[in-house]
């Protein structure tokens, strides 16, 4: 008898390494900026250095939010999928727990977007834009003085793992057989045959 079994383990390993990142990249800034007033400029508050982390996160309508914890129960999903797929072996639940993975995806995908969209435009033109006075303060400030802007290590390391998760939820899980031999029964001994039959005749 042949046995067909389906092997989840490459894809649930590629999704853990993706929430690992993920879940490390929350706790990093996701942007940096530096203010400098010009000559004919008077100096600003704003001016110097300045790190943005995922407790300031900006999203599409200006708002900001804390997306850490957010996150966080993201990469938890995510790592849950992972070690469902590595016990699974019933065809067709491993479809679900990647669903699960990709359905997890949904509110980091706007995120993320929202956050690489300001390094694209002017600087400061999303953050003067946000619903929170000091972040809308310094993106006003951006936009009159020479900034510099560098992606944060947090965004690049969760966009890394935003990439991971959907490349392993697109790896199909991986067939094998297993042969398994019936033994043939062992015929009964002489003597014991004669004496079950001299039971069986009393």
């Amino acid at each position: 008898m042949v046995r067909h079994r389906r092997n989840n383990v490459p894809a649930g390993f590629v999704l853990l390494v993706g929430a690992l990142l993920m879940a490390a990249g929350s706790t990093l800034p996701w942007g940096e900026f530096d203010v400098v007033a010009g000559l004919d400029q008077p100096p600003l508050p704003y001016n110097g250095h300045h790190i943005f982390g995922f407790d300031q996160t900006i999203a599409y309508d200006g708002s900001v939010s804390n997306f850490g914890p957010v996150l966080l129960i993201v990469s938890g999903a995510v790592a849950l999928s992972a070690l469902a797929l590595f016990a699974t072996r019933i065809r067709g639940l491993g479809a679900a727990w990647r669903v699960m993975a990709l359905g997890s995806l949904v509110p980091v995908t706007r995120m993320i977007g929202s956050l690489w969209s300001i390094f694209d435009e002017t600087p400061g033109t999303d953050l003067a834009r946000t619903d929170s006075a000091p972040v809308r303060a310094f993106g006003v400030a951006m936009q009159s003085h020479a900034v510099t802007s560098d992606v944060g290590p947090g965004l690049m390391i969760i966009s890394l793992g935003f990439g991971m998760v959907a490349l392993g939820a697109l790896i199909p899980a991986s067939r094998s057989q297993q042969v398994i031999r019936r033994t043939p029964a062992t015929p009964p001994v002489y003597g014991d045959w004669l004496k079950a039959e001299a039971r069986l005749s009393r």
